[in-house]
């Protein structure tokens, strides 16, 4: 009796062994399973990440074309500006010294037409004084 209750015992035991075993392979399995359908999405997923990395890589290349297009904008309107400028500049200057020469001249005959008035007065003086 106590070899059947010891048989029955290592039954049971063997008997809940082998449904761990069991449940333990349904598990690997399942794992085994779900790696192999994480394989196969993997390739797929990493295309669809390769391509989102191309599409971001040329929007950040577009975007620098686009700052580079604008610094050049920039520097040929400052050149640009600047050139506006010294033209200016040359001109404001010329106009100044034409202005200068003409106030010269105007002094000079200012000078001229008093010598004349009072080279004519003193005649004229000269005249009355005379007669």
């Amino acid at each position: 009796q106590m070899k059947e209750a010891d048989l029955d015992e290592r039954c049971t035991s063997v008997a809940r062994r082998k449904e761990e075993l069991e449940l333990r392979e349904q598990r690997l399995a399942q794992r085994r399973v779900e790696l192999e359908e994480a394989a196969e999405r993997a390739p797929l997923a990493a295309r669809q990440r390769k391509a989102e990395l191309q599409n971001q890589l040329e929007e950040l290349c577009e975007e620098v074309d686009q700052r580079q297009q604008m610094l050049q904008d920039i520097r040929c309107k400052k050149t640009e500006r600047i050139s506006t400028l010294r033209d200016d500049l040359a001109a404001a200057e010329l106009s100044e010294s034409a202005w200068r020469e003409r106030c010269t001249s105007l002094e000079t005959r200012k000078k001229q037409l008093l010598e004349q008035i009072q080279l004519e007065e003193s005649q004229v003086q000269e005249k009355e004084s005379g007669q």
